[in-house]
């Protein structure tokens, strides 16, 4: 009897240690922020921003851009800065788009089929709250997977949103014309070549009222593709070439036209 007693003092206190810390647990998984609350929260506010996108359009000019210039005092305020420096970002005032995202956000395409840059952080926060980000098809993961979000990634996640919302001016590329990544091999022709001519366009996105309009082209022309890097092909170092020889002339006319500074805009071979 004394035994069994001893046994049932020493067992109680254990049983309620275990459904004390299980109870913990299941408190701790209460409490832990929920990615797709926050996104559901900032859905909304990205939601109108997709239709002030596609007002943004309706103040392009349809017409070639002519000649650089601005049809408002420069430099603008707040300062243009476009810097794309994983320390620099946070003091951006604007993202650059392709026209085409105003008004289809969530297509890509390939290289051989379109020119385009990189994702601006706009971009994807309308990627995160739109019908192909975590809320829906998942075609635009955001890691880490909702069973490992903490608080510092919600936080973050938080900040990036909100930065985002608050971007004042955009920069909109429209492609002219574009010759993607082709091999010549012939009597006259040898080599590789690419070219890219677009039209571009800062708009006050608050408004949305066109600043300043400029022209801009790329060109790339070698007979060999050098520095290939593993995973990639001819036709795809080709084309972050031709990105990076526009971009620089990109990054001159922001920087003229507007008196603030700016980067080339972020290359990609990956979209498909």
């Amino acid at each position: 009897m004394r035994a069994r007693r001893w046994t049932s003092l020493v067992v109680l206190p254990v049983l309620a240690a275990c459904a004390t810390l299980l109870g913990c647990d299941r408190q701790d998984e209460q409490e832990r922020p929920s990615q797709a609350e926050t996104l559901r929260a900032y859905q909304p506010r990205f939601e109108e921003l997709r239709r002030r996108l596609v007002q943004v359009g309706s103040v392009l000019p349809a017409g070639k851009v002519g000649r650089d210039g601005c049809q408002a005092p420069a430099p603008p305020d707040p300062a243009f800065t476009y810097r794309t420096g994983d320390e620099e970002q946070d003091g951006n005032t604007a993202e650059v788009f392709m026209e085409r995202s105003l008004t289809e956000p969530d297509t890509r395409l390939h290289w051989d089929r379109s020119f385009q840059y990189g994702d601006t952080l706009l971009l994807d926060a309308l990627h995160w709250t739109g019908p192909r980000g975590p809320l829906g098809e998942n075609r635009f993961e955001l890691g880490p997977p909702p069973n490992y979000w903490d608080e510092g990634d919600d936080r973050e996640l938080r900040a990036k949103m909100d930065r985002a919302l608050d971007t004042p001016y955009l920069v909109v590329l429209r492609v002219r014309a574009y010759t993607p990544p082709t091999s010549q091999d012939g009597p006259t022709e040898v080599g590789f070549v690419a070219s890219v001519e677009l039209d571009g366009f800062v708009v006050d996105l608050r408004q949305p009222k066109l600043l300043c309009s400029f022209g801009a082209a790329g060109r790339y022309s070698a007979l060999h593709v050098v520095n290939i890097r593993p995973g990639e092909t001819w036709g795809s170092r080709v084309y972050e070439e031709l990105q990076g020889s526009a971009g620089r002339r990109i990054a001159e006319k922001l920087e003229s036209l507007t008196g603030g500074s700016a980067d080339p805009p972020q290359t990609t071979t990956a979209w498909q």
